[in-house]
């Protein structure tokens, strides 16, 4: 988040200071076996910080502590001697350094200095010292919005380069120190392979909060960035919520426990969880709500190991796709979040993709969700995405506000809204959506630079935006497909020159069609643009037609694999989304490849395995409790039970052939772990 709102005990301390943080650690990212659970706290020490101390000593599930830069060494060694580690936290980029001290009126450290104290606490050992270099950089309103806000790039290219200069600039700093373990933390999935790129130890993206995009695509993102520049990551969860002005340790937590649970089951090796200070009162007598959540949570990773989760699909995207999910109230396509550059051609199919993978995800960034409010002070958040006050904007014509989505609304100002629910205790989740899964999240996100290892590791890669197919990519794509892998892509990509790969001679033309049909189905009313093509052989099969007779959709065989081509440009239907006929071309690949089918109402769901074992993961976001099914397919073992994991219960299932199934019921706003074995 941008900046975090103590009420009634500090009026601002921004999470890229972090008073306190809490890093979930679990173990690799593709292996299996038993996992721990392991807390990193960023706070200061300091007496009223003992509760928490005893709290994580007691329970021991602490690994570390994240602590300021100016903690002094005698402080360093205490928290050392308790057995943890300590991280320390330290902007690598000079400007944003000075800025951001200079703006909490401190003096701005010198990075030598304080990491040499570091190391001397350390018994001299550098590879002991973590740093945090990258402090939401991408987000915060000192750290390279700042430069793009001044330099006002307008295309995607110009919005890659400044980035790219930003990050390099922090790591010729760290570059004098390269055998710290280096971490890096971002706002938005947009800059995460940038950020991984650089050499990071871990890569960890904020999450659980409004001024930032959906959980579902962040995981994706996030987590194929690390497997493509070989990180560790994680998750950054925030307490903040913007239309409260304020944090919600003290409500019930069902938001953040679905956050927690959905990304150690995705693989995460680390969360870090904001405003852990504000776990206990001033008195060191009650511990707040979320605080009772992450120790569940700790206590039941250590016991139940996440397995290897299933990702059977890469998404590959341009090295300067600069896509975000777009927030629904955004009234412009705009690419680069700050950079505001508008979409060029094949954006909005990216957009389709994702809103069609993760239904109500564009949802997830809801800075008004009690409707308008009366005074719009205090703001939602002074630097975030629908708001940048002129504290932080670098010229007056860089502030901004977004729209309200209504003219009506429940509270007065972000102060009632706090108070009204903090006095009721009342669940926030209605308010906060989420995503749900059509396919599941079986996603990685990787970009074209991606190497023939990283891309082995999945069934398939869908390309999507202005992906060019340059002599490389195309022999390691090639080479994919002949090794097995399915490829999907679409005319834009591929172009007339691309017959051997496509299996199609295209036509450099549009023609609008009226109708569709897949196979032999009778057609489908829908007015879409297409280019005409014919196959170039009899190794591409025709699976979709205009109504005309003209082709949609064909698979070309190459190798033990297949490249399937939608004539369709971009993906894109007429008014956005994707095209009918395009969402049964990716239907159709998707049953082929994901190892799990849910049938019933709309939910979020994942699955993991390991030896002797499959699980799956119900996220239910929805006010009324789920019941359907669920199937495992194409099983190797012979199981003889199925449990759900956190209520300790077992249920009854079917096998058929190589698949089993349930029936099993989710509560509200909540999640259940099903695991055969």
């Amino acid at each position: 988040m941008n900046e975090l709102h103590r009420i009634g005990r500090i009026s601002v301390y921004a999470a890229t200071w972090g008073l306190l943080a809490v890093f979930l650690i679990a173990g690799s990212v593709w292996g299996g076996g038993p996992q721990n659970v392991r807390l990193i706290f960023d706070m200061e020490p300091r007496p009223e910080s003992e509760p928490v101390f005893d709290w994580l000593a007691g329970e021991d599930i602490c690994w570390g502590i994240e602590v300021p830069w100016y903690t002094t060494e005698t402080d360093i060694h205490a928290l050392r001697a308790r057995g943890w580690e300590v991280l320390v936290h330290l902007h690598a980029h000079p400007e944003t350094l000075q800025r951001h001290w200079e703006y909490k009126g401190r003096p701005v450290p010198d990075v030598g200095s304080v990491l040499e104290k570091h190391v001397k606490a350390a018994g001299g050992r550098k590879d002991n010292v973590n740093w945090l270099m990258f402090i939401e950089d991408d987000s915060c309103g000192v750290g390279h919005p700042q430069e793009v806000l001044r330099s006002k790039p307008t295309t995607h290219a110009q919005a890659k380069a400044l980035l790219d200069a930003y990050l390099d600039k922090a790591c010729t700093v760290a570059s004098a120190w390269p055998e710290l373990p280096k971490w890096g933390m971002c706002g938005f999935a947009t800059s995460t392979h940038a950020f991984a790129a650089r050499g990071l130890d871990w890569l960890v993206l904020e999450r659980a909060n409004d001024d930032v995009d959906d959980l579902q695509t962040g995981i994706a993102f996030t987590r194929g960035a690390a497997r493509q520049h070989g990180c560790k990551w994680g998750l950054d969860l925030s307490l903040w919520w913007g239309p409260i002005y304020g944090c919600v340790q003290n409500l019930p937590t069902s938001f953040h426990k679905r956050h927690l649970y959905l990304g150690y089951f995705s693989g995460a090796e680390a969360f870090r969880i904001e405003g852990g200070d504000l776990f206990w009162d001033r008195d060191g007598h009650r511990r707040a709500a979320l605080g009772d959540t992450i120790q569940e949570f700790a206590r039941f990773a250590i016991r139940v190991a996440p397995d290897e989760v299933e990702v059977p699909v890469a998404l590959m995207l341009p090295e300067d796709h600069g896509w975000m999910t777009p927030p629904y109230w955004r009234i412009a396509n705009q690419a680069w979040n700050y950079s505001r550059i508008p979409y060029r051609p094949g954006d909005r199919g990216i957009d389709g993709f994702f809103a069609t993978a993760f239904p109500a995800s564009n949802f997830a960034m809801q800075p008004f969700p009690f409707g308008s409010y009366a005074k719009d002070d205090p703001p939602a958040s002074p630097f975030s995405l629908s708001c940048v006050t002129p504290r932080f904007a670098p010229s007056p014509e860089d502030v901004s506000t977004a729209f309200d989505p209504i003219p009506f609304g429940r509270f007065r100002d972000r102060d009632e809204a706090r108070n009204t629910l903090n006095a009721a205790r009342a669940d926030p989740a209605p308010y906060r959506p989420m995503g749900d899964s059509r396919w599941g999240d079986i996603f990685d996100v990787l970009t074209t630079a991606a190497g023939a290892d990283v891309l082995s590791c999945y069934k398939a890669v869908i390309l999507l935006g202005q992906v060019e197919l340059s002599g490389d990519l195309r022999q390691r794509l090639t080479a994919y497909a002949r090794n097995g892998g399915v490829i999907v892509c679409t005319a834009g990509v591929v172009g007339p020159e691309d017959n051997e790969f496509s299996g199609l001679t295209l036509t450099p033309a549009f023609r609008v069609g009226r109708a569709w049909s897949w196979h032999r189905e009778p057609p489908v009313p829908e007015a879409f643009q297409y280019v005409p093509a014919e196959a170039a052989d009899d190794s591409t099969t025709i699976l979709a037609r205009t109504a005309t007779a003209k082709l949609l959709v064909a698979r070309n065989c190459i190798g033990k694999g297949a490249v399937y081509t939608c004539t369709i440009p971009w993906y894109e239907g007429s008014l956005g989304g994707l095209s009918g006929p395009v969402l049964r071309m990716m239907d159709h690949v998707m049953a082929s490849v994901r190892p799990v089918t849910i049938e019933g109402l709309p939910v979020e769901w994942l699955s993991t395995h390991g030896p002797g074992r499959r699980t799956v993961l119900i996220a239910n976001h929805s006010e009324q409790s789920w019941k359907g099914r669920i199937e495992v397919k194409s099983v190797a073992d012979n199981y003889g039970k199925c449990a759900e994991l956190l209520r300790g219960y077992e249920l009854p299932f079917t096998k058929d052939n190589d698949s089993y199934s349930i029936v099993a019921e989710v509560p509200a706003y909540d999640v259940g772990i099903f695991r055969w074995e």
